[in-house]
């Protein structure tokens, strides 16, 4: 019989790892739309200002997911 060996505590770190992931991949599509339409227009568009929040906020999830995963290793 194969026994889970990962904590609960180590589930929780790689689920929000992937989380912060994906998140990071919706940054670049976002960020890419927004810059888009400034390169096209020589405006920023209404998108450009929370797609840069957004960017903002995810690269503090992973800090934390990082700084989770450092606490976890001996």
């Amino acid at each position: 019989m194969s026994q889970d060996r990962t904590s609960p505590a180590l589930r929780e770190v790689l689920a929000e790892l992937m989380t912060a992931a994906g998140l990071a991949r919706r940054i670049g599509t976002n960020l890419n739309q927004a810059v888009a339409t400034l390169n096209s227009t020589g405006q920023r568009g209404e998108d450009l200002l929370p797609s840069a929040q957004f960017c903002a906020r995810v690269i503090v999830r992973l800090d934390e997911a990082a700084e989770q995963v450092r606490r976890g290793i001996p």
